[in-house]
């Protein structure tokens, strides 16, 4: 859009610049708040899909399990609790009431700090069940190879005649 539409431009041009600034400000503020809103549902539908898939895929172990219920735990915190203070604080923010600090930048600093540590454990949380889920079929692979090999000797053992010498 190289241009706004003929209405938008002449409401734009009746704003000082400082105000322009305040409002575009808002609906960028706005444009990340409806993102991080639609990110989160999204990460609800995928914990819940990535519990299913754990479930059948580490054959009940317990550990990946808890891990992605652990991470579920987590999305929900945030999804109920943090993000909408965030949003909240968030538009207090675009609109500074003159001489008026209702909103310390340093709460906004410490919310936002706990949403990205609560990010990180998730990743942490989801490395780990992978590394578990991808060594685990890695060991049960070797084990039932193994095994395959174990019962090729009972066979020839029992039965020599099966397997001529070479």
């Amino acid at each position: 859009m190289l241009a706004p539409m003929t209405a938008a431009g002449q409401v734009l041009q009746t704003l000082d610049a400082d105000s322009l600034r305040l409002i575009l400000h808002h609906f960028a503020g706005e444009q990340v708040r409806d993102v991080m809103r639609s990110w989160e549902s999204m990460q609800i539908v995928i914990a819940l899909i990535a519990i299913a898939g754990v479930f059948i895929a580490s054959e009940k172990r317990i550990m990946p399990l808890l891990l992605t219920l652990l991470m579920l735990a987590i999305v929900l915190v945030q999804f109920f609790g943090l993000t909408p203070e965030i949003i909240f604080r968030g538009r207090e923010m675009d609109f500074p009431k003159p001489r008026v600090n209702t909103v310390p930048a340093g709460d906004m600093d410490s919310m936002l700090l706990l949403y990205w540590g609560a990010e990180c454990i998730k990743l942490v949380a989801g490395a780990a069940v992978a590394t578990y889920l991808f060594s685990f079929k890695s060991r049960r692979r070797r084990t039932k190879t193994e095994n395959d090999l174990e019962l090729a000797r009972t066979v020839a053992l029992r039965n020599p005649s099966a397997f001529p010498p070479q």
